[in-house]
């Protein structure tokens, strides 16, 4: 995922009222001294928030012509399950002409910094238009909904951060589905429902893997069907919790 970042090429629409400037490291409204960006002027503009409380966490809101947008971009490309180049190069160019300046900054800037942030929380995206119900097994995701919009978004958000790919023992396609099955509800794994899943980190062991680290630098989530009766995908960062180890779980933390 540490690769080149590509020129980014985008229509933007023409509006009458130029555009607030936006530092990234500090992105305060102009107006209200808020660490937040407000989707001003009739939701014309994007919205991303720094919250105090998660200072690792960014969180960026599209407005409802932006996300109308990108999903007719989305929906006009067909799906690879295999993932192949041309394929991920189709998505990629679809969200650049579709997202927003400030947004695919912001991506830009995740991929290319030595520190990037923990974790980035994108809202109001594109989704297929009828959801219907969750795979089982090995049912592909398109017998539950409409189309492949969830997938293509998946794949261009990681394609304009990293590279993205798929681990064969998780899953065959580019995109996989994590869904509880039924029979695993008690299992602390991501087909579990009852239980909360402990921490872990992703897939770790890959980084020992024939003297090669392949593990993943990161990890892509799209929300298709909630269940809120069920455990929730919580975000954090490791780093924020150390403020709050003592000395020995320090030592121990580096063993």
């Amino acid at each position: 995922m540490n690769t080149p970042y590509a020129n980014i090429f985008e229509e933007q629409p023409h509006y009458t009222e130029p555009k607030p400037t936006i530092d990234l490291a500090n992105p305060v409204c102009p107006s209200s001294g808020k660490t937040s960006v407000p989707a001003a002027n009739e939701g014309r503009y994007s919205s991303i928030t720094l919250r105090a409380d998660r200072p690792s966490v960014l969180e960026l809101r599209l407005n409802d012509a932006e996300r109308d947008r990108l999903g007719i971009a989305l929906r006009a490309i067909e799906y690879c399950d295999a993932g192949s180049a041309r394929y991920i190069a189709a998505v990629r160019r679809a969200a650049q002409m579709a997202l927003p300046e400030i947004v695919l900054a912001v991506l830009a800037e995740q991929r290319t910094a030595l520190q990037p942030r923990a974790c980035l929380v994108l809202d109001n995206l594109p989704l297929d238009a009828h959801v219907h119900g969750s795979p089982c097994g090995a049912e592909a995701g398109l017998m539950h909904k409409s189309g492949h919009v969830s997938e293509n978004l998946a794949v261009a958000i990681a394609s304009l951060i990293g590279e993205p790919y798929s681990i064969a023992f998780e899953g065959r396609d580019i995109v996989n589905n994590l869904t509880p099955q039924p029979g695993h509800e008690r299992e602390y794994t991501g087909l579990g429902s009852d239980v909360e899943l402990d921490f872990h980190i992703e897939n770790a062991a890959l980084k020992f893997v024939k003297d090669l680290n392949v593990s993943p630098m990161g990890l892509v989530l799209t929300g298709v069907r909630d269940d809120p009766c069920r455990p929730k995908t919580r975000i954090a960062c490791a780093h924020d919790a150390l403020a709050y180890l003592d000395e020995v779980d320090l030592a121990t933390d580096k063993l």
